[in-house]
């Protein structure tokens, strides 16, 4: 894909499957006003760098409703 992150994530998302395709933000600026951009440039998460693998797989938890792992509500 082409383009800044910002406008990639405001591009329609569905696959053929029509399922919503989920875009993370990851960037080495982690504020909350930069997780508010995030959020409006249309992404779904916004993960800091550098990253670390188990706020990714908390996030993956929520969004594959594995609720067997614990939950971390700062990668949303």
């Amino acid at each position: 894909m082409t383009g800044r992150p910002a406008d990639i994530a405001r591009r329609p998302r569905r696959s053929r499957t029509r399922r919503h395709t989920r875009v993370i933000a990851v960037s080495g600026f982690s504020t909350a006003s930069d997780r508010a951009r995030s959020r409006t440039a249309g992404f779904d998460a916004h993960l800091p760098e550098p990253l670390d693998l188990t706020d990714l797989d908390h996030l993956l938890a929520i969004w594959t409703h594995d609720w067997t792992r614990p939950l971390h509500p700062e990668v949303l």
